[in-house]
């Protein structure tokens, strides 16, 4: 076990506590971390969210945000290609995973690449291209506009999108699959459905597009908002154990339909979802005790749309600028009161990917 207290005494007590000693969460997990070097050869693993991609001539450059000190910098090539309309997820304590979304090259599909960011050696490691089944099937990949949840130390699921993958026509259709990646070798299988069908989907076929997702871990993962018929408010919940989706019911609406929808969670506790086509500053939040969802008192300090989001869990949720801007929006939990704080250097939108590494977990 690293004791930050013999190296570098000098510390507060207060700051050893869940940042680098044994977790309390998820215990299976912390066995790959021996062979990634974060307890042997390789120091301690950095706690810190990430937000990479999205249309900047800088998308290829992360802004990372270290906790608690809630210091940021800026991280390279932490994705393999510049992506939009994308959203990543994390195998906490060891890796963040961001695959597929909106890049020119290839449209009118979406990219097939897919790599991962290691939290112990801070190097990408760049994954199989993503499966590509034809999309009438209405089976292929998520394109872009997908969202993103993880079950952590078991897999993480890239949901619905765009689902071309055919880079020779343009396909006027939606994915109700995932693409599952399993951490253990990250390999890929297609897990269909992975969102509830109906006759309320997009373009007429059973998919959905420019939702996102979180996640509680262990439990199930929760797709909120996107464009079925038109701008939805449901949120779909895929039990992990189980991998079949259902809608939940009217007391876990959004307030207001949307898509650009982006999605965070405080783990073992709630998701929080911000309804990207509004850009009204709302927030919408998804109790895990309840499948119920609120609206959080305090609202974004400006509307924004399609942006970067993470969490601390039990810490603070942070919400990146989607202009030129430099800071965060900064909510404490489990208060959800805001304070905004620096620490950005290029404020993000169009779809980035956003994952965070965290201690308590």
């Amino acid at each position: 076990m690293f004791r930050q207290d013999r190296t570098n005494p000098s510390k507060a007590v207060s700051n050893w506590k869940g940042r680098l000693d044994s977790k309390r969460g998820h215990p299976s997990t912390l066995v790959s971390n021996w062979t990634n070097g974060a307890l042997f050869g390789g120091g301690a693993v950095l706690y810190a969210g990430y937000i990479a991609g999205g249309p900047s001539a800088r998308a290829l450059v992360a802004e990372q945000l270290s906790f608690p000190d809630e210091v940021g910098s800026v991280v390279p090539d932490v994705i393999s290609l510049v992506v939009g309309y994308a959203s990543g997820c994390a195998n906490n304590e060891v890796a963040g995973y961001t695959g597929s979304g909106y890049n020119s090259g290839y449209y009118p599909a979406g990219a097939l690449k897919m790599s991962k960011w290691m939290f112990a050696t801070r190097v990408r490691v760049n994954l199989t291209d993503i499966t590509c089944v034809y999309v009438a099937t209405n089976q292929g990949g998520p394109g872009y506009g997908y969202g993103s949840y993880s079950n952590s130390g078991v897999a993480g699921y890239m949901a619905t999108g765009s689902g071309r993958c055919n880079s020779s026509a343009y396909e006027a259709f939606t994915t109700a699959s995932a693409i599952k990646t399993l951490y253990s070798n990250d390999t890929q299988s297609i897990v269909h459905p992975a969102v509830t069908l109906g006759s309320h989907d997009y373009g007429g076929t059973a998919g959905l597009y420019a939702g996102d997702a979180s996640q509680n871990s262990g439990v199930a993962g929760y797709y909120a908002g996107g464009i079925r018929a038109t701008q939805s408010d449901q949120i779909d919940k895929m039990p992990f154990s189980t991998e079949t989706p259902a809608m939940l019911g009217v007391s876990a609406r959004m307030a207001t339909g949307a898509y650009y929808t982006r999605c965070t969670a405080n783990q073992g506790t709630a998701q929080y979802i911000f309804p990207g086509s509004h850009a009204t500053g709302d927030i919408d939040k998804l109790a895990f005790s309840s499948d119920t969802t609120s609206v959080v008192a305090t609202d974004l300090s400006s509307a924004r749309s399609y942006m970067g989001c993470f969490t601390d869990s039990n810490v603070a949720f942070y919400v990146s600028d989607a202009t030129a801007g430099s800071t965060y929006d900064r909510f404490a939990l489990p208060s959800d009161t805001r304070s905004v704080i620096g620490g950005m250097t290029d404020g993000r939108t169009g779809g980035p990917s956003s994952f965070s590494n965290q201690a308590d977990f």
